[in-house]
């Protein structure tokens, strides 16, 4: 009789209100379930708040966790028990590290916003966090060096006494900046805020400010007036990748590198960021049609249906308001739902291309391909 492998008991320091941390335990399980007989705790905290009872780590093999506090990550360390860090903070150079890529995140964020032709871009994100603060310089270098205007950075204290204050303070900052603006909010939350916020001052969103969030959190990004475009992070994926280290940590194997960073999935678009130019209304509702109905298996012929233009019109002048063909744009938001589908794992390949628009499994394989340079089973095994 085959022994059975040892059972290990492995501690989950992640709160799960978010989708981000749901689905990142999400991937943990899922290794879990694959490749080990893993018996998981999963201790909620504020990622900000102390660790109590610090014995517990006695009993454990192995730790996940995602709490913003240099003093817990330190007292981990100490303890000797294998530490994977899945924070937004990287506190501890000698514990491994896995996050999102957030160089890649900022990328995604400014070629949406350029897409909708904007030249002006602020930044909006909380006090007192690294993780921020890195979206925020990626965000500015990269703004600077397409030779684009950055206007500006407001940092908010969002869960402080003084938030009434902190909501005036940010209507008073947007009436500094120029009249048509886009700003990356450093995550959903605070994109969502912002939008609170423009409402109340009497922005309107996105002719006047358009935003873009961070995480993709379907019912915080659904819930925003208008709802919010956001990035979709690959968090099931860290998750894996995390409970992979850690794996090997309590195996007695070291582990290198030190810092695994996940490439996002894409954008999902929302209204926040729907109108292309205003100075075109008909380039608009083209681009908003388009933004809502591309993975209904529209084409180019539908459109000319709703816009009083000729087809070579409607083709220059979107040409030059988004920087791509109408048959372009609705391509690439097929194309962007489909990876972020493959990469969730869970719907056969048949139903991804029904829900991309496509007529048959071959018609979007060859698409896909052509764009992707793979398969849709190869990408799937990829990025899963």
């Amino acid at each position: 009789m085959n022994a059975q492998p040892p059972l290990r008991k492995v501690l989950l320091l992640v709160e799960a209100s978010s989708a981000f941390t749901r689905r990142l335990i999400r991937g943990v399980a899922s290794y879990s379930q694959s490749h080990g007989h893993w018996l998981m705790t999963l201790r909620e905290r504020r990622t900000s708040k102390s660790l109590p009872l610090l014995c517990d780590l006695s009993l454990f093999d192995g730790v996940i966790a995602r709490m913003e506090s240099e003093e817990v990550h330190q007292k981990i360390a100490e303890s000797g028990v294998p530490f994977v860090n899945v924070s937004g903070t990287n506190f501890n150079k000698r514990i491994p590290w896995v996050t999102v890529n957030n160089d890649s995140v900022v990328r995604l964020v400014v070629q949406e916003f350029r897409n909708s032709g904007h030249q002006d871009f602020a930044f909006f994100g909380p006090v007192r966090h690294a993780w921020s603060c890195h979206r925020e310089t990626a965000f500015r270098q990269l703004i600077s060096k397409m030779e684009m205007t950055f206007c500006g950075t407001f940092l908010a204290d969002l869960h402080g006494p003084k938030e009434p204050t902190e909501v005036r303070r940010i209507g008073e900052w947007l009436k500094t900046l120029p009249s048509r603006v886009a700003i990356m909010a450093a995550n959903d939350f605070c994109g969502s805020r912002l939008l609170q916020t423009c409402h109340t001052a009497g922005f309107s969103v996105p002719d006047q400010v358009a935003v873009i969030g961070v995480n993709n959190d379907e019912l915080l990004c659904e819930l925003s007036y208008p709802t919010l475009t956001s990035v979709s992070p690959n968090t099931e994926k860290i998750g894996h990748e995390a409970a992979d280290i850690l794996n090997q940590l309590m195996s007695g194997r070291s582990v290198s590198p030190k810092t695994i960073v996940v490439e996002p999935l894409g954008i999902e678009s929302r209204r926040s960021t729907e109108n292309p130019a205003s100075v075109d209304p008909f380039v608009g509702l083209a681009f908003r049609f388009i933004q809502q109905h591309a993975c209904d298996g529209i084409n180019v012929e539908d459109l000319l249906k709703i816009v009083p233009m000729s087809r070579t019109s409607l083709e220059t002048s979107f040409r030059q308001l988004v920087g791509r063909s109408p048959h372009h744009e609705i391509t690439r938001i097929r194309q962007e739902r489909a990876k972020r589908l493959l990469a969730d794992g869970i719907l056969p390949i048949a139903e991804v291309a029904r829900r991309c628009g496509y007529s048959t499994v071959d018609y979007f394989s060859a698409a896909f391909k052509r764009l992707e340079g793979v398969s849709p089973s190869a990408y799937r095994r990829i990025n899963t």
